[in-house]
């Protein structure tokens, strides 16, 4: 169960088909229970009758419920716009930094991104929502602005919201202007999506962040640092290591300034560099698998893996279970801050994935679980594939005719029938 950084609060547990579909706080759902609270995100305590009497009385004498030293903990985001070459390997060397940081803390094994496309990406990161209801996508028109945003939730309980580097969406100035993503944009250029145009653009940001970092370490607001990273290199291996260059120097940043301990740091990417030996919708499959990866010293274990089918919908509400913030009831992700820590049975079945496109033969919706991916194309005849994208060797082989892979194809065909059935994704 997810805890919100309230001891003794938490969520009502669903069925394995809500927890398979969404995640989310509301009032209702919350119950109080009695026992140890050692595992909550927030101030271990004592909970029982005795402990809620005593709560009742501090709040009805005005002193303070928690320690005048309790905030909630800062989060550094950084998200790689394309990552260069697979996933980090013992094998590849220019990997080194990134595997150091990826045992550091948790590594979602089977993290996937929700869409191929960047632009459908980033605002699902930003929103909570699938691509089917923000709908920004390549080439589409410019959707209405967003009801709620991870800068928007968190700016609303005081964190000071700040993001660095390019932005997909929205197009022209309206992202700036508008102000609807609940972001300041403090190392923006002459551009008005915050780019900045130059081949050392990922140290240039590098540089920048390190700045804001040292600004933070008199603030009494918890922060949200958003560093959006580019990958401008032809050069996969220099791409890598400009990666890894970028979180040493912020981890030593974040030790020098004391912000290590009090910082959640996450890194993901918004989608994979696609298997130029695929086609089509399996082109699309390559780019899917992304590395995420969290720390934060003291609260989630080092070394650990997690095979839940998080994805990157899930990032807005699990950021949120971790701070102790609630999220809008309309949010699609699902808090899976509890499996940074252990294996937890509140995990999803599966992740859905889908492509949007101004061309309908273009367009794909999908499920896929720890081994297999389960794909069927919108326009008729409705092709589909089972793939076992975990193998890149399997990419292209497609299993839907395989005997033996019957049972798969069932089962996903089912989980994609009721996912789009609650979506209302027509």
């Amino acid at each position: 169960m997810s805890h919100f950084g309230c001891a003794g609060f938490r969520k009502t547990r669903r069925s394995t088909a809500e927890r398979s579909t969404r995640r989310r706080l509301s009032v209702c759902e919350l119950e109080v229970t009695a026992g140890s609270a050692d595992d909550c995100w927030g101030t271990t305590v004592s909970v029982g009758w005795r402990f809620l009497s005593a709560v009742l009385l501090l709040a009805v004498s005005g002193a303070p419920l928690w320690g005048a030293d309790i905030r909630k903990p800062n989060v550094l985001m950084l998200v790689v716009d394309e990552w260069p070459r697979g996933l980090p390997t013992d094998e590849d060397r220019a990997s080194d930094s990134i595997r150091k940081f990826m045992a550091g803390g948790v590594s979602f094994e089977s993290a996937v991104a929700n869409s191929p496309d960047l632009k459908a990406q980033q605002a699902t990161l930003l929103t909570g929502l699938y691509p089917c209801h923000h709908g920004f996508f390549s080439g589409g028109a410019v959707a209405k602005k967003p009801a709620a945003t991870l800068g928007t939730v968190l700016s609303g309980r005081e964190f000071t919201c700040e993001s660095l580097g390019a932005w997909r969406i929205p197009d022209g100035d309206s992202l700036i202007a508008g102000g609807d993503w609940g972001f300041e944009f403090p190392g923006c250029s002459d551009s008005a999506s915050g780019a900045i145009e130059s081949k050392d653009s990922l140290l240039v940001i590098t540089d920048q962040a390190s700045m804001r970092l040292q600004k933070y370490s008199d603030a009494s607001m918890p922060f949200l640092l958003l560093i959006n990273l580019q990958t401008p290199q032809a050069d996969a291996s220099q791409n890598l290591k400009d990666i890894g260059v970028c979180i040493d120097r912020l981890m030593e940043q974040l030790q020098s300034n004391g912000l290590r301990d009090s910082t959640i740091v996450i890194l993901t990417a918004l989608r994979n560099s696609e298997d130029e030996t695929t086609v089509g919708a399996q082109r699309d499959v390559s780019a899917c698998r992304i590395p995420t990866a969290i720390q934060w010293p003291g609260r989630i274990p080092a070394g650990r893996k997690s095979s839940a089918c998080l994805s990157t919908v899930d990032l807005l509400p699990t950021v949120c279970g971790m701070v102790g913030v609630g999220f809008p009831d309309f949010i699609d992700g699902l808090d899976l801050s509890d499996s940074t820590r252990v294996d937890c049975s509140c995990e999803p079945d599966f992740a859905f994935l889908q492509r949007l496109s101004v061309d309908p033969t273009e367009q794909w919706r999908a499920v896929c679980d720890q081994r297999l991916m389960y794909l069927q194309m919108n326009a008729p005849p409705h092709a589909e594939f089972l793939l076992r994208w975990s193998l890149v060797s399997d990419r292209q082989r497609n299993l839907i005719a395989d005997e033996s892979r019957a049972a798969d194809v069932r089962r996903m065909r089912q989980w994609l029938m009721e996912k789009r059935l609650v979506l209302q994704d027509d």
